[in-house]
């Protein structure tokens, strides 16, 4: 039988054999909870359960927002 070790990014559930590489892995992922959000909405009648259509987020340390709509 053989025996693997291995380390799990927290965020993405990756594996790795490196444990260096599952450290950087984590750090890689930018956060929500550090993030501005911004949602674009419709009015009650066009989209009644008040979700937004369109998100913006930008991150800390950069001028740039990404858009994700649905």
């Amino acid at each position: 039988m053989t025996e693997k070790k291995l380390y799990t990014c927290d965020i993405c559930k990756t594996d790795y054999a490196d444990k260096e590489k599952a450290k950087q892995c984590e750090k890689n992922h930018k956060l929500l909870e550090k993030a501005t959000i911004v949602g674009d909405y419709k009015s009650m009648g066009s989209i009644p359960i008040g979700e937004p259509i369109k998100i913006r987020v930008k991150f800390p340390n950069t001028d740039k927002w990404i858009e994700y709509k649905r």
